[in-house]
């Protein structure tokens, strides 16, 4: 891999991160108020912090739904904890208004929970000629917050004959 896309990988992956925590569920109407969710629903926990991140709310996104001792399994997050975390959304644009993709779309296919689990399962695009990138996140949430977070990605390859099925 040549060096320029050794960077355009890694600023691809620092979008995703910032899209993986936020959620980008794209569509339905932003401006409504969503109730407040309960402790007892970790699904629910990660729609409300993603949908205060991708109103460009980081601060008050990590401080109401991420735990203070926050555990990121990211390596691109300085600390692996809730002040890397923060540090890392707010250098990325995602709070004070700011918008740093604003082509990017995010396309959230499936999010369940079991127990503590939270799984989401989507795919981003940085913009109308990129073929995106598929990703999986796990957050554990405990107690109301988010304690953990895991995610994975694959970038989608051009289409081949060989298998007719998406990745999403």
């Amino acid at each position: 891999m040549g060096h320029g896309c050794g960077k355009m990988l890694a600023a691809v992956m620092s979008a995703a991160l910032l899209a993986a925590l936020a959620g980008c569920s794209g569509g339905g109407d932003k401006t409504a108020q969503p109730t407040e969710p309960t402790a007892d629903d970790p699904v629910k926990i990660v729609e409300a912090f993603d949908n205060t991140v991708m109103q460009h709310k980081a601060r008050e996104a990590v401080a109401k739904y991420v735990a203070e001792d926050f555990i990121e399994h990211d390596p691109t997050v300085k600390g692996g904890n809730r002040e890397g975390l923060l540090d890392y959304m707010v250098k990325a644009g995602w709070d004070e208004g700011s918008n740093p993709f604003p082509e990017m779309r995010d396309v959230v296919d499936r999010r369940f929970g079991s127990g503590e689990y939270v799984v989401t399962q989507h795919h981003i695009f940085q913009d109308k000629n990129d073929r995106g990138t598929v990703f999986v996140d796990t957050f554990r949430v405990v107690n109301g917050k988010i304690v953990e977070h895991w995610d994975v990605a694959q970038p989608v390859p051009e289409k081949t004959n060989d298998n007719p099925n998406t990745m999403w």
